[in-house]
């Protein structure tokens, strides 16, 4: 290998120089200068021609110390300027052997290392058999390369929590899809002011914006489900293809399957598949098909001109009974059903209705119609504490008057009371605003922060403020997580009795306390307006039976 003298005032630092430019500085070259000094540069630069001089590639801290003492010339050895692969892979050596490494800086090396191997039937492998590498760490490296400018500016501010992080974090997060990523990081804003978390605690909270493709109802071979984007099977956003970064993880549902790391996608094609299936299915039954609406889709607007049920509103009949086609979204199946048979009294057994002389059933009294009322009442207000919980607008009104509303936002209740619910209820995906029920949720409770930054008077207050805002903010963290399992526990059906109501109404009265929301008011009474008494029961007697008009 041949040594050449070249000129210190032609050498210039690669461009792709991934350490920082502190190690650099006069000062932490003083031993350096000190023993070339004394003995002289006793190990060349490796350096590559360029338009404008030679690019350091190995020797930068040995240049910076020359520069430092007003060297004339250094001893280098010239690469082949057309060798790029062999300049990327003695930059990367040389960057690796030495302490801050930034490591974006060298995912965008490798990142070009791999590009100029594409030739190669297996560039990874290439790639790692030249910087003596494995094939985990240079994909890791690429993942890196995703990374989101948010999380980039983050880490490059050395006065930011996330600067703190180590590379595996980002590389967990960097897994994510760019618009995922974004959200997660607004979601987790000043969650750092609490320390670096685990990295067991990264990836199971990166690991919840994954999505399971055990069990989704397409086919995970098909590419023609949603333009430009490749088959489940054959897409690199899955976990088992970026090295199964969330298998075996625990606290998390059905971790132990391949998981698809995109959850935008993942949207786009579940609602692709229930479009598709929908139009196949009003293709066979035309006009008289009915959609019945589980409480997961409820997040997906439905075509018009199709006549929607919400889950459990039907039961299944056969079409010789009057059953209508309906097709369960749950299922993707058609079945034939009717509406409110299991709520229907019988007509034999303990149950049954007393019949008249003439063998019809006996009418209800005024106060058992008052008591089905006050029940639909309280399910109607059930089910508008459940959007509230889940951001959602809910349909108050009826049939024939149909209304919506937007519910009331509940505020965090105490850390205390945080805990027993997740206790008795576990988490789930946090909830989002806009009402997909998947995306996390981030409130700004804009009204007790402001109070909290006018505590800011001293220096004393603002440290206390810091504390109060991040305890805030760990609140309404977990209070996201823990609101859709509390709202599915107070799912409703139509055969459930007055008194299951009303203690799922007493429960629902202390969450409101705790949530700062008003049980009577702002759900009560709203449910109340929107099933009225009807203007019939006026003209009936206790026991149910029409009054007489007396005559003239």
């Amino acid at each position: 290998m041949r040594v050449t003298p070249v000129r210190v005032s032609r050498l210039e630092r690669h461009t792709q120089d991934t350490r920082h430019k502190g190690e650099y500085r006069r000062a932490d070259l003083a031993d350096l200068s000190t023993s070339i000094r004394q003995h002289g540069l006793l190990q060349p630069l490796i350096v590559q021609r360029s338009d404008e001089g030679y690019e350091i590639l190995a020797g930068h801290r040995r240049y910076a110390a020359l520069q430092a003492l007003g060297a004339k010339e250094a001893p280098c050895v010239v690469l082949d300027p057309e060798d790029d692969q062999a300049a990327l892979s003695v930059l990367l050596t040389d960057n690796a052997q030495h302490k801050a490494v930034d490591p974006l800086m060298e995912a965008d090396v490798v990142k070009r290392l791999v590009e100029g191997l594409s030739e190669d039937k297996h560039p990874q492998d290439r790639a790692a058999a030249t910087l003596g590498k494995s094939v985990a760490w240079i994909r890791a490296r690429l993942r890196l390369t995703t990374l989101s400018p948010s999380w980039r500016e983050a880490f490059a501010d050395p006065k930011h929590p996330v600067s703190q992080f180590p590379v595996g974090h980002l590389d967990l997060i960097a897994a994510l899809s760019d618009s995922v990523q974004e959200r997660a990081f607004q979601d987790w804003s000043g969650w750092w002011d609490e320390g670096v978390p685990l990295k067991e605690d990264i990836r199971r909270m990166v690991a919840e914006y994954t999505r399971d493709l055990a069990d989704v109802p397409w086919d995970v071979q098909d590419s023609n489900l949603v333009t430009a984007t490749p088959a489940c099977s054959a897409c690199p956003k899955r976990d088992s293809a970026q090295g199964d970064l969330f298998g075996g993880l625990g606290g998390v549902r059905n971790a132990k399957s391949d998981r698809c790391l995109d959850a935008t996608c993942f949207e786009s094609k579940r609602r692709a598949v229930v479009y598709r299936r929908i139009e196949e299915a009003r293709g066979k039954y035309g006009d008289s098909l009915r959609l019945e609406l589980p409480w997961t889709l409820r997040d997906i607007p439905m075509p018009e001109g199709v006549k929607v049920h919400q889950e459990h509103e039907l039961t299944p009949l056969t079409k010789a009974k009057g059953g209508m086609p309906v097709l369960r979204l749950r299922t993707m199946k058609v079945k034939y059903m009717g509406k409110g048979s299991r709520a229907a009294s019988p007509s034999t057994g303990a149950g049954a209705q007393p019949l008249q002389a003439h063998g019809r059933a006996k009418p209800k009294t005024l106060d058992e119609r008052r008591q089905a009322l006050h029940k639909r009442r309280l399910v109607r207000a059930l089910d508008i504490l459940q959007g509230s919980l889940m951001n959602r607008t809910v349909h108050v009104g009826t049939a024939k008057h149909p209304e919506e509303m937007i519910p009331p936002e509940p505020e965090p209740p105490s850390l205390e009371n945080l805990i027993t619910y997740v206790l008795v209820y576990g988490t789930g995906p946090s909830v989002d605003p806009d009402g997909d029920g998947y995306d996390p949720y981030v409130t700004d409770n804009a009204e007790e922060l402001d109070c909290l930054a006018k505590e800011t008077t001293s220096r004393a207050k603002e440290t206390t403020s810091r504390a109060k805002r991040a305890a805030l903010r760990t609140r309404t963290r977990l209070w996201n997580r823990v609101r859709e399992p509390i709202a599915r526990s107070l799912r409703t059906f139509s055969g459930m009795s007055l008194s299951g109501a009303e203690r799922m109404s007493a429960a629902a009265a202390r969450l409101c306390s705790e949530a700062g929301l008003d049980w009577a008011k702002q759900f009560l009474q709203p449910a109340t307006e929107a099933i009225p008494e009807p203007a019939s029961w006026s003209r009936l007697n206790e026991d149910g039976t029409p009054r007489r008009e007396r005559a003239r």
